[in-house]
């Protein structure tokens, strides 16, 4: 998957066991309107994820486990290749 016309979404992937969480909630609502596109979640934190984790969850969505410090060059190029951020 080439980062080129993808979407990127800077939050964790909703998953089942925190869907109750607001903010989750608000996440799983927009991935529904941007099933059909190809999509790259950005995971990023300042303590955690210190090693890259990626994980290709079906062929138009993978999400990406980051640190922000550690793996700042790895953000930006991702970020930079991409059509659309969301926030």
């Amino acid at each position: 998957m080439k980062n080129n016309n993808k979407i990127i979404v800077i939050s964790k992937y909703p998953n089942s066991d925190e869907i109750k969480d607001g903010m989750m909630q608000r996440v799983a609502n927009i991935d529904r309107f941007i099933l059909d596109k190809e999509r790259i979640y950005l995971e990023i934190r300042i303590k955690n994820n210190l090693s890259k984790q990626v994980k290709l969850i079906n062929n138009t969505l993978i999400e990406q486990r980051l640190n922000i410090f550690l793996h700042y060059i790895v953000i930006l190029k991702v970020l930079k290749r991409s059509r659309t951020i969301y926030v």
